[in-house]
């Protein structure tokens, strides 16, 4: 009512957050923050086609996810999902033409 926030006043994104994110904290398996993996993934694409990132071959992680990177290269640094990032560089693909 007051217009002042009430919620968790935290309001930095995942990558913003850095280690303070605590991914690694909570999850031993991981191969880095979620940042870190955010850049893995940011420097293997770079140089590459819309088509060859969206069409990236994917695997299973530790934790049985099928849409991880099965690229040996970057899974040694990102393991996370890749499902939402792949249609974002889609749909940036598309928008673009």
């Amino acid at each position: 009512a007051t217009g002042a926030v009430t919620a968790n006043a935290d309001l930095r994104t995942k990558y913003e957050k850095g280690y303070d994110y605590n991914m690694a904290k909570f999850e031993p398996n991981a191969v880095g923050e979620w940042f870190e993996q955010i850049d893995a993934l940011t420097a293997w694409m770079t140089g590459k086609t819309v088509d060859a990132v969206v069409n990236m071959e994917l695997g299973t992680n530790i934790h049985d996810y099928t849409d991880t990177p099965a690229d040996e290269d970057l899974k040694a640094g990102c393991t996370i999902s890749m499902t939402s990032f792949l249609n974002a560089v889609k749909q940036a693909g598309e928008n673009q033409k």
